[in-house]
This record gives structure tokens, sequence and C-alpha cells, in this order.
């Protein structure tokens, strides 16, 4: 199975301006538990998480301010298992699907654990 079988094409997305407040409140009202952070090109530039709302945080910050620049990406050509090894190798739960470079979708951990529910 390949990667592009697994995402959703509809992408939410935050840009790179967009400040944790605004992240958090989309994040809540779209109830996604990960956002991509997207530039003018369709390029990731880091991804915010659930996992990463600490609240310490300040909420006005710019999120290009606060994201680290690793950003875990498979291309959707990629077979499902490279993502879920690549996911297990770096602890992550959630990975930029990209085609040409540019960021189309994503693929989490729960995207795989539906494939070996349902078959």
């Amino acid at each position: 199975m390949k990667v592009q079988e697994l995402i959703t094409r509809e992408l939410y997305t935050a840009q790179p301006g967009d400040t944790l407040h605004r992240i958090e409140a989309r994040m809540a009202a779209l109830n996604v538990h990960a956002l991509p952070i997207i530039d003018e090109e369709g390029k990731a530039l880091g991804i915010v998480t659930s996992s990463d709302l600490s609240p310490d945080i300040r909420r006005d910050a710019a999120i290009a301010d606060l994201i680290s620049d690793v950003v875990y990406q498979i291309d959707v050509e990629e077979d499902a298992k490279e993502a879920a090894r690549m996911m297990r190798d770096q602890g992550v739960h959630h990975l930029v699907a990209t085609e040409g470079g540019r960021a189309v979708g994503m693929v989490s951990s729960f995207d795989l654990l539906r494939v070996i529910v349902e078959g």
C-alpha cells in the first residue's frame, strides 16, 4: 500500500506568521492533533502537534519562532511500511506527505492503525 492511499488530500495547514493561539484554535475547530507549517511554495517548514502545546509557551508568539526546523516528510509514492518505520525510528506520530517536494497531506500513526484494523 502506498502512502497516497492513506492520506486525506484535504490538508489543513498553518502559516509561519500564525500565533500559537491561532494554531491552537484552528486545531480545536478542525479536531486535529497536528498542523504542518507551510510556506508560500507549499514547502513544509515545521509541524505543530498537540504534544507541543505546553502551557509555558507564549500564546502571542509567531509559530516560526517556536518550531524546530526538522520536518519528517515522506513522498506519497513510498510504501506505507516505510511511513511506519520512519515514525517508529524518529519517535513521531505524524509525517508530512509530499509530492514533487510540496506538502499534499499528512499521514498519522492513526492512519496506519486504521489500515491494520480494517485490513
